[in-house]
């Protein structure tokens, strides 16, 4: 137990005081700090409006619009009657979107919207319901109705979501949430895990492993650089949380993130993350602890991590389908119950309420049993592989590895 603690220390401390460690933390800090509330620290005194140069020879129709859209982020403005006189303009202007409009033989309007840049989709969207608003209007004074019967035909009818579990978040931000803490946990999960295996690897080939082990058992090498690395990534998810923290408490909740969080399941969304990051990262560095120990160069330990980095892409690709609404099919339900993926795609399935909190427990369970059965398995690999330096073919290495690792005694 000394000995372990005392790789476990070694460890933590060669990783945290290192240039590469500190200039990435308060990369992540900084960015957390500021991106947590960034409308709150860069908001305006008023929103600004997107201008809209509309070009038509309807003279009227630019007032129209400015009273139909009372309500939304645009200022139209009038571009000339046509889409020559309003590219002129659009140079001149701020703009980057002109409407074209001009009436058909039944007297509504229909046209096209031009873009400059990127396509904004949200403003798009606004157009279109504000050139329907305006045919709508005009098809109902054609019918010669009075107010009440033409309030009677805009009214709208609103339909609520709520989940059979009743307590599932319906808003965006419940997606948002699920993208973030996907992404982070591939990050973090593949960045850990490699590191806990080019360490191993740079041990190994630097015959500093040689040393070590004439002092300590190749379990407790293994086991102080797992946590020990583990800990460094607990660090810097304590020190971002307290950037976060802090960032709330200078500049309020701008984004809504901290209510979103203190309201029904969402409360549940950063305990079950760290959860999912402490199972994922010990399944993943036991198989990168067994892929860096039949090595004997990072150049090899790099190439052998895309077997690991393959399942983490097709958990965050399944994760994308799931938050994109497409609902989960077969192949993910399986796959969030399987070892490797369970821990981001089960994840995400609770976060959307398209699992129960015991089917999540049920794949945390069965993750947590196949990495004792891989560490198990692996300890034989793991005693073995540290003392071969040949170049052998990798499946002749694991063998020797796993042969001579049985007979290893201490």
């Amino acid at each position: 137990m000394k000995n372990t603690l005392t790789i476990i220390l070694e460890t933590y401390k060669q990783k945290v005081t290192s240039k590469v460690f500190i200039v990435m933390l308060l990369i992540l800090v900084l960015g957390t700090f500021f991106g947590m509330n960034y409308e709150g620290i860069f908001k305006r005194a008023e929103p600004s409006k997107e201008t809209i140069l509309v070009a038509s020879n309807d003279k009227e129709i630019v007032t129209t619009l400015k009273e139909i859209g009372k309500g939304a982020e645009l200022n139209f403005v009038n571009g000339g009657k046509s889409l020559a006189d309003a590219k002129k303009e659009l140079k001149e202007t701020e703009s980057k979107t002109i409407l074209k409009l001009e009436k058909n033989n039944a007297g509504l309007y229909q046209g096209k919207i031009y873009y400059e840049g990127a396509l904004q989709h949200n403003i798009s969207e606004q157009l279109q319901s504000i050139v329907t608003a305006v045919n709508q209007s005009i098809k109902l004074y054609r019918l010669n109705l009075d107010d009440t019967q033409q309030q009677f035909l805009n009214e709208s009818t609103s339909l609520s979501l709520e989940s059979l579990a009743g307590n599932q978040d319906d808003s965006g931000q419940t997606l948002l949430l699920v993208y973030i803490v996907g992404f982070i946990l591939y990050i973090a999960v593949m960045l850990f895990s490699t590191m806990v295996a080019q360490d191993i690897a740079v041990e190994k080939s630097s015959r500093v492993m040689e040393i070590l082990l004439t002092t300590i058992t190749p379990v407790q090498h293994l086991t102080g650089k797992i946590i020990g690395i583990g800990l460094v990534g607990m660090t810097q998810a304590a020190s971002v949380g307290a950037a976060a923290y802090a960032s709330y408490k200078i500049f309020g909740d701008s984004t809504g993130l901290f209510k979103f969080l203190n309201e029904g399941k969402n409360s549940q969304a950063i305990i079950l993350a760290i959860v999912c990051f402490v199972l994922g990262y010990l399944i993943y560095s036991v198989a990168a602890a067994i892929l860096g120990s039949v090595v004997s160069s990072v150049q090899e330990v790099q190439q052998l991590m895309y077997i690991l980095i393959i399942p983490l892409f097709i958990a965050l690709f399944m994760v994308v389908i799931l938050a994109t609404g497409s609902g989960s099919n077969q192949a993910i339900i399986i796959s969030s119950y399987v070892p490797f993926l369970s821990p981001i795609v089960m994840y995400a399935r609770y976060m959307l309420g398209d699992a129960s909190l015991n089917a999540f427990i049920l794949a945390m369970g069965i993750n947590i049993a196949f990495t004792v059965i891989l560490a198990l398995l692996g300890k034989s690999v793991y005693q073995g592989g540290v003392f071969i330096y040949s170049g052998d073919k990798l499946t002749n290495v694991f063998k020797r590895a796993f042969k001579s690792g049985k007979y290893y005694a201490r």
